[in-house]
């Protein structure tokens, strides 16, 4: 499971990889703001997946 690379947003297979150019204009704060918006989302959904399973563990 660990040589799972390709998830599947791998279509091009190398006809053209052209990387995207990143906005290097947005690095200071944005980026910063991102991770933790990004760090507060996965904490969220972690949260709602424990609620959910809570409730299903407590219905009858």
């Amino acid at each position: 499971m660990a040589s799972s690379h390709s998830h599947g947003h791998d279509h091009s297979h190398g006809h053209h990889h052209a990387p995207r150019p990143r906005p290097v204009a947005q690095i200071g704060g944005s980026a910063l703001r991102a991770s933790l918006i990004t760090r507060l989302s996965v904490a969220v959904i972690l949260c709602a997946v424990m609620w959910v399973g809570v409730l299903l563990v407590t219905q009858p």
